[in-house]
Formats: structure tokens, sequence, C-alpha cells
């Protein structure tokens, strides 16, 4: 399997292709800065593994800091500036639009809802529940493993904000108690 081609662009590498053997673990990642970064140490092409694992951590370091995960322009609690929050937007608009503005979806839910269908996969469902067991299952285990992970670095299971000994932020707390309170006086 050879290297596929890689060219310069004016924002760093890009890397055209895929390798399917190469860099299979964290050893493999190389500790040089820049463009060769992109190098696999196992082998003379540009990994896709590492290309990621650095744009990962520019992600995380730039998040953290508060600046724009893009430019590096003052991000103001988000993660990105006003300019590229309406760029993305714009984008998430056009898909949303070539898609059919989420019609299809809501069409596709309600439609497998009346026939008693899993109106995640489709397989059939139990009437009770708009989801088939194994769905929920997986639902289930995946909020489950969020939940454990977020309350192990110390945030907020909500909102991912820094929460100190508690699952939740106080504004979350708040909110949840709120809406408790709304059902019981719905529900007397």
């Amino acid at each position: 399997m050879g290297a596929s081609a890689v060219s310069p662009s004016p924002g760093g590498w890009a890397v055209r292709g895929l390798w399917r053997r190469c860099c299979y673990g964290p050893d493999a990642l190389p500790s040089l800065p820049g463009p060769a970064s992109a190098l696999c140490t196992r082998c003379p092409a540009p990994c896709l593994m590492s290309i990621r694992a650095a744009q990962k951590s520019a992600y995380r370091e730039r998040r953290a800091r508060g600046v724009c995960v893009r430019c590096q322009a003052p991000a103001h609690g988000f993660s990105m500036c006003p300019r590229h929050r309406r760029q993305h937007n714009a984008l998430k608009q056009r898909r949303r639009r070539r898609r059919g503005g989420g019609k299809r979806d809501r069409d596709r839910y309600w439609r497998r809802r009346a026939e008693s269908r899993c109106t995640n996969c489709g397989a059939p469902g139990d009437p009770d529940h708009s989801r088939c067991r194994p769905c929920r299952q997986d639902q289930a285990s995946s909020s489950r493993l969020l939940y454990q992970s977020r309350r192990a670095r110390g945030l907020c299971v909500r909102c991912e904000a820094t929460s100190i000994a508690r699952a939740m932020c106080e504004p979350c707390s708040a909110a949840r108690r709120a809406y408790f309170d709304r059902r019981k006086q719905r529900d007397v």
C-alpha cells in the first residue's frame, strides 16, 4: 500500500486518501512540530491519525484558552468567534435546506411511530416505546458513559461547566428543579 498524494495548502497540509496500515498505537505519533508532525514514524507517508491527533489537541487547547478554534480571535464564551459562528450556522442551514429542512426526518419518525417500528433503526418495535430494546440499551449505555466521564472530569453533566462535588452546576440544577416543580403543579 503506497502513500497517497500530499500537497501543501495555505492552511497547512491537505491529505488526499487514507492509510489503512499505519500508526496503530500512540507510540507512532511523532513529536515534531509543524507539517513534519503529519509524517508517520512507522512509514514515510503522512499519517491521518497523527494529523487528527494534532488537530484535536489544537482544538482542545484553543477551547481552554477561550479563543476561536479556527482563527484564535476572542470567542466570548463560545467555541468560535462571531464571524466563524455566522459561517458555521449558514453552512448548517444550507445543509438542512438541502436535506429538506428536517421535514424528511420528522416524516420518517412519525411514519415509523405509526407503524410501531423503532424510530431509530426501523426494526419492529415495542408499541409502548418509540425505540426498540437494542436502540434503547445503546442510548442508555452511551448516556451512562457520557455522565460518568463528565463526573470524573469534574464537569456539569448537562452543560460541561465546572461543577465541584456535584453532578450539575448551580444554573442547571436550578433549571432542573424548576422543571420538576412545574411538572408537579401540572399533575396536581
